[in-house]
């Protein structure tokens, strides 16, 4: 199985749509593919429920809430078969939880926005992924996706210098389109929407799609969900996750 984790500590930097265009990328390639949603929002899961069953299927997985009265395995069971397991990482998620979440991964994805607060916690997502997951900048496994760029404005001067400045391999420009919006609200990936929405915007996803699937570190399926201890602690909202972000 190959694992694909998106992360950054800030909530709204883009994860869920990254997560969700992946899962439907490779479910649409005929990959039995997992989409594993840790974000306390439930975005991604809900996502899901709004795919329609004639599109590719997703299998679903996510942390159930204590009112649902679903237990943690149950929630969590995956398919034998899965083959590709993308995880939609919550905002707030640092240190060692983090590092637990990505272990394993064969590629790491860290969604960052033009703007300063957002290149701030980006600079602490690529930092405890270098200090404490230990992935190397030059690992192979670790990658920038510069999100909702507007061409020519002064933002994404900033932001790609930021980006030059992490030394970590930029993979994909995506652009500032009401197409991301429409692909989550129907349930949809973004190379499923009609042609008419998508401009030149699949042409920016090759990059990434080619990136990841060249990535060749697999993992089991018992272990690619992480440390079970790390789940119920998510689940549960204690103190893994940054108050502050």
């Amino acid at each position: 199985m190959k694992k694909v984790v998106v992360a950054n500590l800030k909530g709204g930097s883009g994860k869920t749509t990254v997560a969700t265009t992946l899962a439907a990328w490779w479910a649409g390639e005929g990959y039995k593919t997992c989409l594993l949603d840790l974000d306390q929002q439930h975005a991604a899961s809900a996502w899901l429920r709004r795919r329609s069953d004639k599109q590719p299927k997703i299998h679903s997985l996510n942390l159930p809430t204590q009112r649902s009265g679903v237990t943690l395995s149950y929630a969590l069971r995956m398919p034998h078969d899965a083959e590709r397991l993308v995880v939609d990482t919550p905002a707030g998620l640092v240190g060692g939880a983090l590092a637990d979440t990505v272990r394993g991964a064969a590629a790491v994805l860290v969604p960052v926005l033009p703007g300063a607060l957002d290149s701030d916690a980006a600079a602490r997502t690529v930092s405890d992924l270098l200090l404490i997951a230990k992935l190397g900048r030059h690992s192979g496994r670790l990658a920038v996706i510069a999100n909702r760029v507007r061409r020519g404005t002064i933002g994404a001067e900033r932001l790609q210098r930021f980006i030059d400045a992490l030394d970590i391999p930029l993979i994909a420009t995506l652009h500032d389109l009401q197409a991301y919006s429409h692909a989550i609200r129907d349930g949809l990936g973004l190379h499923e929407l009609p042609k008419r929405r998508l401009g030149g915007e699949r042409m920016a996803w090759l990059p990434l799609l080619d990136w990841v699937e060249s990535r060749e570190m697999e993992i089991s399926a018992q272990t690619a969900l992480g440390p079970r201890s790390l789940l119920m602690q998510i689940a549960g909202q204690p103190a893994v996750l940054d108050p502050t972000a």
